[in-house]
């Protein structure tokens, strides 16, 4: 009975003994391996192309995001391009930082600045960098500058546009295009830009149509029925009646507004495919 005792005892010890063993294991396990079987549960920050942030001076758009595990570089295109006031492009982005989610800062080199495109080459990236960000600032304006400026517009200015290792474009090698490729595609973007304001304005004036219909319809219902209606009825009816007639006149006039928006788009395009043929 001891013998047999003692064996069951030995069997429960060695079952606690595996049962710490394996747990020790799996958490060694998951401890090395779990990155390489379970995706990076890290919130995902990567800015589409054709992302478009507004300086005080330019509207910046993101037109190329490109990284080489390779060479460990990546290659950063943006497009410059005026702020809807009108204001002119002035040459005021002044810096360019790529950092990761450990705050290092990677080396940089400007590889076009003109008045319609920023390219930087980023340098000695690690394929396991994380999150990667551009930081853009724009300078003071200058005095000869501030005319074209309200006092509030004065100061510094910085976006950011980000990068995920998760989402970038990978390729084989960083081929840098000619300013040419990357000044077509400035305008191409924009050009999709305000074509996508046009739709967006022609389905705004089709919902006023709508409304307007609508507000008729209901109009008509209303006289349909005063003559069977009291005085006081009648009264508020046409009160109602009279609402209605103000919606659709306010209607009207948005559908007036829209149009006009819309041809300055069109205005635009045409503008726009202008300069896409003078680079031609």
């Amino acid at each position: 009975m001891r013998r047999k005792a003692s064996t069951q005892t030995h069997i429960g010890n060695n079952k606690v003994f595996y049962g710490v063993a394996i747990l020790i294991l799996v958490t060694l396990f998951f401890s090395f391996a779990g990155n390489a079987i379970f995706p990076d549960s890290t919130p995902i920050r990567q800015d589409e192309i054709g992302k478009t942030q507004n300086m005080i001076t330019q509207k910046m758009t993101l037109l190329d995001w490109k990284y080489a595990p390779n060479s460990k570089e990546m290659l950063v295109v943006l497009g410059k391009s005026p702020v809807d006031d009108g204001s002119p492009i002035f040459q005021k982005v002044t810096s360019y930082a790529g950092k990761s989610k450990t705050s290092r800062r990677y080396q940089t080199e400007v590889v076009y600045n003109t008045d319609t495109i920023y390219v930087v080459r980023v340098k000695h990236v690690p394929g396991n960098y994380g999150h990667v960000y551009v930081s853009i600032k724009e300078k003071e304006i200058t005095d000869e500058d501030a005319i074209y400026f309200s006092t509030g517009m004065y100061g510094l200015q910085e976006i950011f546009f980000y990068s995920d290792y998760r989402r970038v474009e990978t390729v084989p090698s960083i081929m840098v295009a000619s300013t040419l490729t990357y000044e077509q595609s400035n305008i191409n973007h924009q050009e999709q830009s305000v074509r996508k304001d046009i739709a967006n304005e022609k389905k705004n004036i089709q919902q006023y149509q709508t409304d307007i219909k609508k507000l008729q319809e209901n109009t008509a219902k209303l006289q349909a029925g005063l003559a069977l209606q009291t005085e006081t009825e009648q009264e508020n009816t046409r009160s109602s009646m009279q609402t209605f007639a103000q919606t659709i006149e306010q209607r009207k006039q948005k559908i007036t507004e829209t149009e006009k928006l819309i041809d300055e788009y069109e205005e635009k395009v045409v503008a726009l495919n202008k300069q896409k043929q003078a680079l031609k």
